[in-house]
Parts: structure tokens; sequence; C-alpha cells
């Protein structure tokens, strides 16, 4: 497994996004993080998912070149979005790791 990547304009780390819908309708989620400045989700943010569906999204985040070096706590948030894309209120997070060279 690759843990970063160094690419053109900063360093990226690859993650997979399990997410269950537990709902009884087709539900859309907005992926953010945060924890380091400059955190930045570059795959898709906008997520759907059907009905009690199960996904498993690959997530890429990444932050500009800097002076920071080794492993940062990072929290990563999925919120729900209702039918006009505000979030409803329901939101879940999780702490992981960013990793630098």
């Amino acid at each position: 497994n690759i843990m970063y990547r160094e690419t053109g304009h900063g360093i990226e780390n690859p993650y997979q996004l399990h997410l269950t819908n537990a709902t009884e309708h087709n539900q859309r989620y907005q992926v953010r993080a945060r924890g380091i400045d400059g955190l930045r989700v570059e795959s898709e943010q906008i997520l759907t998912a059907a009905s009690t569906e199960e996904i498993l999204v690959p997530l890429s985040l990444s932050v500009p070149a800097s002076d920071l070096q080794g492993s940062h706590r990072i929290q990563i948030e999925v919120t729900a979005l209702s039918n006009d894309g505000k979030p409803n209120g329901e939101q879940v997070s999780t702490n992981s790791t960013f990793y630098l060279p």
C-alpha cells in the first residue's frame, strides 16, 4: 500500500471510505476533511447511495507542499444533504492519519 504520493501540487494520501445509507430513500452525502492547513478532498466530494446501500469509495486527500513532516491526525467528515443540497443535520466523522515524507 502506498502511504503517500508526491504530486506537482503537494502530497496526496489514498483512503477507502465505507459508507452505509441506512435510510429508506436515496441519499446524497458531502465528504470533507480537516486537521491540516490546506487539506483538500481531491476525489468526488458529493456521493450518492441508494436506500440501504453500502458503498466503498476511493478517497484521495492532499495538502500543498510545506515543511510539515511525519504523520498527522485528521478527521474525515460525511454530511447527509437534503434535496436542495444543504446539510440536513446528520453528520458522522472518523479520525485517520495523513502521512507526509
